[in-house]
């Protein structure tokens, strides 16, 4: 986890000092903090989800994500506590056991993603840069309203002081399912967060695999996601989808056919074609 209550000293040192300079300085820590709170909840969530899932990388945007299709809780405020006495020694769940004796094992500080985006956006439009001039004869501030600076960093302030109340991160509970990547990579997913259709990626920093997913009752499979391309052998020439969809315009992937040995070329360019 991040120290969350660190970064909130060093942001209220630089509040202390009073100048329009440390105020925009405050700015960007209030900022980057956002992002690493963020940011943090992905981290511990990696073992569920790779990075190429993530369609936007806006920290709001990442635990939007990760509440759709990791942990629906990865946002919320939790309180993991355990009994004294284990389970096997109750004969009735332990829900309903007045007396059972609990201890707190942590807790996880929730916060409104949706918040802390407009914060994030808005620190930048208020502190972040410079002022465009309308006319020549407009000046450009060295740096913003000071005092609409220093209310905005006291407004994140005390938002990120609830979230430094928290002790623990989770990487969510429930199910799960995996299956084995065609790099040997075991992947894991909670199945109550899996729908037909989805594409996920291999959870491997370096591995391209992706699969389609599709359910059946309460089956899941992982299908592999894989482009064929003909060879004039008359052999199957397969090269991983995400390969082929992240290749930029012009850009050349060299393939080879395993049965001839005939080596190939796969290109993205644009084409025109006449409706008639």
């Amino acid at each position: 986890m991040i120290d969350v209550k660190k970064i909130i000293e060093t942001i209220e040192e630089l509040l202390a000092d009073g100048s329009p300079q440390s105020s925009t300085y405050a700015a960007l820590e209030c900022r980057l903090a956002i992002e690493k709170v963020c940011y943090d909840r992905l981290r511990t969530a990696h073992d569920y989800i790779s990075q190429h899932d993530l369609v936007r990388y806006r920290p709001h945007d990442v635990v939007k994500t990760l509440i759709a299709e990791v942990d629906e809780n990865a946002a919320s405020g939790l309180t993991l506590s355990m009994t004294r006495q284990p389970s096997d020694a109750y004969a009735t769940p332990l829900e309903e056991i007045p007396d059972a004796e609990w201890i707190q094992i942590g807790t996880q500080a929730g916060f409104d993603p949706r918040k802390l985006g407009s914060y994030w956006q808005s620190l930048s439009n208020l502190a972040l840069h410079a002022r465009v001039p309308k006319s020549k004869d407009d000046d450009i501030p060295a740096y913003g309203d000071a005092e609409k600076i220093r209310r905005h960093v006291v407004e994140v302030v005390a938002e990120l002081r609830k979230i430094a109340t928290g002790t623990m991160l989770t990487s969510g509970l429930g199910e799960e399912v995996s299956f084995e990547c065609a790099c040997g990579r075991l992947n894991r997913r909670r199945s109550k967060l899996l729908r037909s259709g989805q594409i996920v990626s291999c959870v491997g920093v370096d591995c391209k695999e992706s699969y389609s997913v599709s359910t059946e009752s309460t089956d899941f499979y992982f299908t592999r996601r894989l482009l064929g391309i003909p060879c004039q052998c008359g052999a199957r020439m397969e090269v991983p989808a995400r390969i082929a969809e992240n290749l930029k315009r012009h850009e050349t992937l060299n393939i080879e056919c395993l049965d001839c040995s005939e080596r190939m070329q796969l290109t993205w360019r644009l084409a025109r074609t006449s409706l008639t």
